[in-house]
């Protein structure tokens, strides 16, 4: 493999390849930083999500070196007959809908600054201003020398396979953590969601077309002037299997939307908006502050 370094920018760190074509083709994977071309997310994360609808046997590759040599030829030569034979040629709708809700779109050029110089921080960097790396503190250097001077390198196999990645781990406890407390709201909730950043051109009919799968929509309706929406749903198991599904987030024709549980009947997040659309009339304003002041 030929590894290619370049630097993205001036005072920018230099970075270098560490996936050959084959392997980046395959598992649809940045050849630089390894992570997804298509989602800008961990290899971990995504497998994880494909691994949930059925389809990660297809991105599994062999690990040992006789069998990596000759799954490499065999890939290439599918890639070199134009065959698809890479992960992004049969994720699944499903998949993809959930994947396109983690996407990171936002270029991150954080990324590319220096990596900060433990020689500088311990006082004894004798480079100056030759020193690739930034002469700099953090802000919490005091209360974490410990952090910021032990070795936290990261296997590029680890990260690849998605054994122990580091990053990956965390974004899957924070992907459990917002489960456990979609659970937790569905317990003591309806049927009904609220839609929240709503735009004109995102239509009820567009609603019951991304949410129908989930179940059967009883109702739904659009608050123009508030930016919200109203889905009901014919059960609640239906409404709980929507907002799993889809970790409160929705893509709707490039407009991300977020789910949150109707509180209706308790004065809660919708503010009242479902009124005596979906049953329960909400309690008329008061027109005058002296009124509202009880009596002597």
């Amino acid at each position: 493999m030929t590894s290619f370094r370049f630097q993205p920018g001036p005072q920018a760190r230099y970075k270098k390849t560490v996936l050959c074509n084959v392997c980046s083709d395959h598992k649809n994977a940045c050849q630089c930083c390894i992570n997804d071309l298509t989602y800008n997310i961990p290899l971990k994360v995504r497998d994880r999500i494909l691994a949930k609808h059925h389809a990660v046997a297809e991105t599994a590759a062999p690990k040992s070196e006789l069998s990596m040599q000759v799954y490499a030829q065999e890939t290439a030569r599918k890639h070199a007959a134009g065959e698809a034979s890479g992960i992004a040629s049969f994720i699944p709708p499903a998949a993809h809908a959930e994947l396109q809700r983690l996407a990171r779109r936002a270029p991150n050029y954080s990324r590319n600054k220096a990596k900060l110089c433990f020689h500088y921080m311990k006082g004894t960097c004798t480079r100056g201003a030759a020193c690739p790396y930034r002469h700099e503190f953090p802000d919490d250097w005091e209360s974490n020398k410990e952090f910021y001077t032990k070795d936290i390198s990261q296997s590029i196999k680890d990260r690849f396979f998605g054994t122990n990645d580091q990053v990956a781990n965390k974004w899957i406890a924070k992907m459990d953590e917002d489960e456990e407390r979609a659970k937790s709201a569905a317990s003591s909730a309806g049927s009904t969601l609220v839609v929240l950043g709503m735009v004109p051109e995102v239509g009820t009919e567009d609603l019951k077309d991304a949410l129908g799968g989930y179940g059967d929509i009883s109702r739904a309706e659009a608050v123009p002037s508030k930016g919200v929406a109203f889905v009901e749903f014919a059960s609640k198991d239906d409404a709980t299997e929507a907002m799993q599904s889809t970790k409160g987030r929705l893509a709707i024709d490039g407009h991300r939307l977020r789910l949150k549980w109707s509180t209706a009947g308790r004065g809660k997040s919708d503010g009242g908006l479902l009124g005596d659309r979906f049953g329960s009339a909400p309690k008329p304003p008061v027109a005058d502050a002296a009124a509202a002041r009880p009596g002597p």
